[in-house]
């Protein structure tokens, strides 16, 4: 019985890895995205001036931590894919 289960899961564990961090890579992009349009969206509302720069410098600067780490977790995914 346990030998049928570890031949099972050899194949399983070879046909993962891909489709995976495929699923992986998408769903880290997915955030990239939302996070920049919130980025987008706080420099537009200062650009049309609908909220003063300095009331939105925080916000701003806590923006652009999530794409740092999207964008970081990104090129770790990518890498591991190939790797």
């Amino acid at each position: 019985m346990l030998a049928k289960r570890d031949v099972y899961w050899g194949k399983l564990q070879g046909s993962l890895p891909s489709s995976i961090e495929g699923r992986v890579v998408a769903k880290i992009g997915d955030c990239l995205k939302e996070a920049e349009e919130t980025q987008y969206g706080l420099e537009l509302m200062i650009a049309e001036e609908i909220v003063p720069e300095n009331k939105l410098d925080k916000l701003v600067a806590e923006a652009n931590e999530p794409v740092a780490i999207f964008v970081s977790s990104m090129n770790t995914a990518k890498s591991n894919a190939t790797s």
